[in-house]
């Protein structure tokens, strides 16, 4: 249970912004953003990194899941059900 609650602590404490990551800041005019080229690639890129999802609200649910099955049926069921679990947790990967 201790491992459950340190990976739900990062996973609500951590920080995700894929916009600010990669360099762009979205207050600063569109020739501080990058130095592209083109301000239209600076923007569609920009906007491509707002599309991704943020990526600790279905890994929360799936713990919380994984949590429900372990408390309401015991170990064994929980081991079985991380089978399931671990190829949802493999469609959330963004390639």
């Amino acid at each position: 249970m201790v491992l459950l609650s340190s990976l739900k602590h990062f996973l609500k404490t951590h920080t995700f912004d894929p916009v600010a990551e990669f360099g762009y800041d979205p207050n600063a005019t569109a020739v501080e953003v990058v130095t592209l080229e083109h301000d239209d690639d600076a923007d569609s890129i920009a906007e491509e990194l707002k599309k991704i999802p943020h990526p600790t609200e279905e890994p929360l649910e799936v713990i919380g899941k994984f949590e429900s099955i372990l408390n309401n049926f015991g170990p064994w069921c929980a081991e079985r059900s991380l089978i399931l679990l671990i190829r949802l947790v493999d469609r959330l990967k963004v390639i």
